[in-house]
């Protein structure tokens, strides 16, 4: 087998871990699971298993690797490029998707989120406002969006990360 640096198995395994996001995420948008609270509860959970196992897969091949062993933070390591790698390619994807496979789901977007606005107690004219505002343009659009995924995905895998990194870790005894 050939040895592998960190960066080459964190490319590796942030390209599988995109693949699978960008999968998640067109499914999402596809069937409207953003709609169903249950819906989108579930597969975040689903999301977070799946990530959770690529972490742990990743920290794995590092370990075997190195000769059986891992430190945390070199487990940490391969975790954070892994999230970073998994978060700028599926936040890009995510932007290509609303902005031009399929603009119509911005827009939907954008109703679900009037809609909530107006049952949580706001005004027509106070949503309207808000949206008329800087922060409430900012907030639908795409750019603001693959900022705001891209920050998310790579917290939560940096959180995965240190979580299976601390489970994984395997050091070399000072003995031997």
């Amino acid at each position: 087998m050939r040895e592998r640096t960190p960066t080459q198995l964190a490319l590796k395994w942030g390209a599988i871990l995109s693949v699978l996001g960008m999968i998640s995420t067109a499914l999402n948008y596809v069937l409207e699971a953003y709609r169903d609270n249950t819906v989108a509860t579930i597969a975040f959970v689903v999301g977070l298993l799946v990530s959770t196992i690529v972490y742990v897969l990743a920290m794995k091949a590092a370990r075997t690797n190195n000769e059986g062993y891992l430190t945390f933070g070199q487990g940490f390591e391969i975790g954070a490029l892994v999230s970073a790698i998994s978060g700028l390619l599926v936040a890009a994807f995510n932007g290509v998707y609303l902005r031009f496979i399929s603009p119509e789901t911005m827009q939907k977007l954008e109703q679900l989120q009037r809609q909530l606005a107006l049952a949580r107690g706001m005004t027509a004219e106070q949503y309207e406002k808000n949206i008329a505002s800087a922060s409430g343009q900012l907030s639908s659009s795409v750019g603001f969006l693959f900022i705001l995924k891209f920050f998310v995905l790579l917290v939560l895998g940096i959180i995965i990360s240190l979580i299976v990194a601390a489970f994984l870790r395997k050091e070399k005894s000072i003995f031997e």
